[in-house]
């Protein structure tokens, strides 16, 4: 079940049961991605379904969306899900959440870390104008603002010597995300160092799993505290006032590594974890060893025990771009595709058209050639090869190839008495190789692949 309570909206309320008297809400409660909804009060009323009956039943009537059939009332008129084979799925209890209930109530907040960014001093400050907000936003902010006050992730200030403008988003749920465009404060912060791991660094570690799970630190970056010293960085200014951060916030540049530090730090050591920024995915060779998914979604691909692939929302939204009229739209087409760079054969060969349209001084000409290239990327993407998980111990080979354009190259492994591609690779010739003979450029291919 989705809701864990259940919900009658307040039209479905009116119609039924607007002689009972509504209750004062007790519980606060949130929805997917800790948003807010709005309960004007509870109910109690009997339910009988078939031969059960519960003759006082707690429903929460909501200000708007659709009514809901919570696991309270799932489980309380003695509903069961069963699998395929006729076994009952039982539910499992919560033991973590009533174990430890502190971590999951409210926004966590790290007490051994705290972010203190590097400035360079000879950026000078930069103290914005109020960039004035539409009329029919601004209650929403203020709602946004006073619920970041009440947790204590900002706070009010008179001045400071950076005064930066908010940006105010649309969430899918309807309501407002606010943060503060902090471009100007980059330009002073030393971002830090910490390397963040690469696609391929992370998914090699997946070899022998078979079941994973993936952890989701809500705002994980509002958990991080901010030196008192640095708060001055990320003031902003608002139709209500001025406020500052007391918790590292999104958009700074040094954000990112970090974060990437606190968590390499807490799970140093931990076996089958592994992590980029507030995403954690945990596997395990089986069910006893980790009683989780069989696949999971992270950093762009689907994790599974058969191997990697694209994920299939991305691909989606490939194969949605129409056909591109400028140069900008070619180098975004190639960035997105490039990302997928490791199960697309031949790439640099396929893309040679496109990265044509690319250079300096070079006309606009959307060739059929271009238009083939641009096809073929997106077909090969529909149904990409399973990769799979790199064995740091398997015997590996390594295939190269050459043409008159590019070079290639397969890393591949025998996994199970068959091999199995783990990526492909590829680049373009520069104008100097493509003079080369076919036993030099032979060479190259298995010079640079190595």
């Amino acid at each position: 079940m989705g809701a864990a309570v259940s919900f009658l909206n307040l039209g479905t309320y009116r119609k039924l049961s607007s002689h009972v008297p509504l209750q004062r809400p007790s519980t606060r409660l949130c929805g997917y991605g800790n948003s807010k909804i709005e309960i004007v009060g509870t109910l109690q009323m009997p339910v009988r379904y078939g031969t059960r009956y519960l003759p006082s039943f707690t429903f929460h009537v909501a200000q708007r969306g659709a009514s809901l059939l919570g696991l309270d009332l799932f489980i309380g008129l003695g509903f069961s899900m069963r699998d395929n084979s006729g076994a009952a799925i039982l539910h499992v209890s919560p033991t973590v959440r009533h174990e430890w209930p502190a971590l999951f109530d409210g926004l966590g907040c790290l007490t051994t870390f705290t972010h203190r960014p590097l400035v360079n001093p000879a950026v000078a400050p930069v103290i914005q104008p109020l960039r004035h907000l539409p009329l029919s936003c601004r209650d929403g902010v203020a709602a946004e603002l006073t619920s970041l006050l009440e947790k204590g992730i900002i706070e009010p200030i008179n001045a400071a010597p950076w005064i930066s403008n908010l940006v105010v988003a649309k969430k899918k749920t309807g309501g407002l995300r606010i943060c503060v465009e902090l471009r100007q404060v980059n330009k002073a912060v030393i971002p830090d160092k910490y390397p963040l791991p690469t696609a391929e660094e992370l998914t090699t570690v997946f070899h022998g799993s078979t079941v994973f799970s993936k952890l989701d630190l809500p705002q994980g970056y509002l958990q991080v505290p901010l030196h008192p010293a640095s708060r001055d960085l990320t003031a902003f200014v608002t139709h209500a006032g001025v406020f500052r951060y007391t918790r590292m916030p999104f958009g700074l540049s040094s954000a990112p590594s970090c974060f990437q530090k606190v968590m390499s730090t807490i799970l140093a050591g931990v076996p089958g974890v592994a992590m980029y920024l507030d995403d954690i995915v945990v596997h395990g060779p089986d069910r006893p060893t980790h009683d989780a998914l069989s696949t999971v979604d992270f950093i762009g691909f689907r994790l599974s025990a058969e191997g990697i692939t694209p994920l299939s929302s991305n691909v989606e939204a490939i194969q949605r771009i129409p056909e591109l009229t400028s140069a900008s739209q070619v180098a975004s087409f190639l960035g997105m595709t490039a990302y997928y760079l490791r199960f697309l054969p031949h790439y640099s060969q396929t893309t040679a058209p496109l990265c044509q349209l690319l250079r300096k001084e070079e006309p606009w000409d959307w060739s059929p050639a271009c238009a083939e290239a641009f096809c073929t990327l997106k077909a090969q993407l529909t149904s990409p090869p399973v990769l799979a998980h790199f064995n740091l111990s398997g015997p590996t080979l390594l295939t190269c190839d050459a043409s008159a354009a590019a070079i290639g190259a397969v890393l591949s492994q025998v996994q199970d008495g068959t091999e199995r591609p783990t990526a492909f690779a590829s680049r373009a010739l520069t104008p100097t190789e493509q003079r080369y003979s076919v036993g030099e450029c032979e060479a190259l291919a298995c010079v640079w692949a190595c």
